[in-house]
């Protein structure tokens, strides 16, 4: 799936993963764990890449990944930050 906002943001940039999380909470909030898993890995991937690996930011976001792979085995409701 091709976001439109992939077309005209720089995919290497945290700002991008801003965007990726706005639609990735969207998903999660649809029930759509298996559309937002892809979208927390790519954003951590960036996040990893273009910051500190011990960044708030990254650690949120290994937090709230978890937390999704948690949700999709045991079936429970997800509370993100």
């Amino acid at each position: 799936m091709v976001l439109p906002i992939q077309k005209s943001y720089n995919k290497s940039q945290p700002l991008f993963c801003t965007f990726l999380y706005f639609i990735l909470f969207v998903d999660l909030l649809q029930g759509k764990l298996s559309t937002a898993e892809p979208l927390f890995e790519k954003a951590l991937v960036i996040y990893e890449e273009t910051l500190d690996p011990c960044h708030p930011r990254v650690s949120e976001t290994l937090h709230n990944f978890a937390l999704l792979k948690y949700e999709q085995v045991h079936d429970t409701p997800l509370y993100l930050y």
